[in-house]
């Protein structure tokens, strides 16, 4: 090993500095340390782009299953409503049942204790019947007022209140939960646009016909009780639910009574039943016959899966910059605001927000179609008696307009028809097979309207609705997502 002296290291000539190689590695080394700091990081721009990307699809699926959530709370809350109404109407005819009972038991005792022999039987328990009609009449009275006349539309408006406003509700929880993330998102739907009434008469602008009406079901599909034709689908309130009047809900508790016998003796039991408290006119007149303060039925273009059940959010972050201000590469050349300053004058423009969505659902809980028995069966009642509504994600799709439009679309031009031209014959064309068949096809979103309409509106936004899809990164083919929560 050698030292340097003195003066080794004194002045040296200039032309010994062509051959001279110290230092070359330091100069490659510290452009490597460069290249290593910018890529050190552009992988640190990537990943948080990943999680900037991961955490607002995050909140934009929250956004739609928190409102789908709240939609489903609505329907729950509703059919609590509908439960209570249905009590209340069987309470009604038991006390109704019963004062004729007692009232046929009065008659026969008193006629009985006109007679010498039948006295010795009769007198002693007429006081008895007389003080237990009386008691059963004043409780039924007192029912009548309160239950009845007060109860009824106090629970109707509310379950209104709930059909229309949970929507909303719902839109509002999505937004709020997008504010944790410090996004603006919006969680909207079919739910959120209230119905309108297109089961209206005709007869409202030229007078005559009566409200669009289908035979009822009873018991194992027999027809119901006196003939009583409850309404078809008319005016989504909301939630995907309708107005129809409390008197069904009295078709209802005799059908219940059928449903504990065989089939045949039931639908027996269910059709002499109604007959009888339609006859003896227990649900007819007041809070029976107006539909306005009626129970909530379900809506029969909608099921589980399509269209009107759907939640679509959109989300934005509340401030983007792509992350031009917090650059710690970019510090060297000035301030935060001259570097995003720069940033903005070496793009052209400001950076623009990406927009995020998601897509979630309330559903029916069954494990069948939902027009089977197990699930909403024939009579588009059952999904709203039953607490079993839940939500769950969905992938993303664009809505199918012609589904939506078909169902509102058919009622307005169908249902109003026959019902204005009234009576026997306006019944006769409800009751075809054709009218069937068409009412199936368009007024349930069948093919007919669905192709019609749909083929008509993609002819006409394709290029619009490829551009959209492809600026939120919608894809339309896409699988649907495997259940995630309850």
């Amino acid at each position: 090993m050698t030292t340097a002296t003195f003066d080794q290291l004194g002045p040296r000539d200039l032309r010994d500095l062509r051959e001279d190689t110290r230092g070359a590695v330091m100069v490659m080394g510290l452009f490597m340390a460069t290249f290593l700091i910018g890529a050190m990081w552009f992988m640190k721009g990537i990943g948080d782009a990943v999680v900037f990307k991961d955490r607002m699809q995050e909140s934009a699926d929250h956004v739609a299953f928190t409102s789908a959530v709240v939609h489903a709370r609505g329907m729950n809350i509703i059919s609590v409503i509908n439960i209570v109404m249905y009590v209340i109407a069987l309470i009604w005819i038991i006390l109704c049942v019963l004062k004729d009972l007692l009232d046929l038991a009065v008659t026969l005792l008193t006629t009985c204790a006109a007679t010498i022999v039948g006295c010795a039987f009769c007198c002693e328990a007429l006081p008895v019947a007389t003080a237990a009609d009386r008691a059963v009449t004043v409780a039924k009275n007192a029912y009548e007022a309160s239950a009845v006349n007060i109860g009824l539309p106090a629970l109707s408006l509310t379950g209104t209140a709930v059909a229309i406003g949970y929507p909303w509700y719902g839109t509002y929880a999505g937004y709020s939960v997008g504010s944790d993330y410090k996004t603006t998102g919006l969680a909207i739907g079919p739910s959120n646009i209230p119905g309108f009434n297109f089961s209206m008469n005709l007869d409202k602008y030229f007078g005559g016909g009566k409200p669009p009406s289908v035979p009822a079901t009873g018991a194992a599909g027999a027809p119901a009780a006196g003939g009583a034709k409850p309404t078809t689908f008319g005016m989504k309130l909301g939630l995907p639910v309708t107005l129809a009047e409390n008197a069904e809900l009295c078709l209802r508790v005799t059908d219940s009574v059928g449903s504990f016998f065989p089939s045949f003796l039931g639908s027996i039991i269910s059709w002499v039943g109604g007959r009888f408290v339609e006859g003896r006119g227990y649900c007819n007149g007041g809070v029976w016959k107006n539909q306005n303060l009626g129970w909530k039925k379900w809506y029969g273009p909608a099921s589980n899966g399509n269209d009107w059940l759907q939640i679509w959010s959109i989300l934005t972050p509340t401030k983007y910059d792509e992350g031009f201000a917090e650059s710690k590469v970019a510090l060297a050349i000035g301030s935060k605001g001259a570097v995003y300053s720069q940033a903005v004058a070496a793009r052209g423009s400001v950076p623009q927000a990406p927009i995020y969505s998601a897509q979630a659902e309330f559903y029916y809980d069954c494990d069948a179609k939902f027009a089977d028995a197990k699930c909403n069966a024939d009579s588009s009642t059952e999904v709203t008696f039953n607490m079993r509504w839940m939500a769950r994600l969905r992938h993303v799709k664009s809505p199918s307009l012609g589904s939506l439009l078909g169902g509102a679309l058919a009622d307005l031009f169908i249902g109003p028809v026959a019902d204005f031209l009234g009576g026997k014959l306006g019944d006769s064309i409800k009751g075809s097979d054709a009218y069937k068949s068409i009412e199936g096809a368009i007024g349930k979103g069948g093919p007919f309207a669905g192709a019609i309409v749909d083929d008509t509106i993609k002819k006409g936004t394709a290029a619009a609705s490829g551009a959209i899809n492809g600026a939120l990164g919608i894809d339309p083919t896409g699988p649907v997502i495997p259940q995630m929560l309850h």
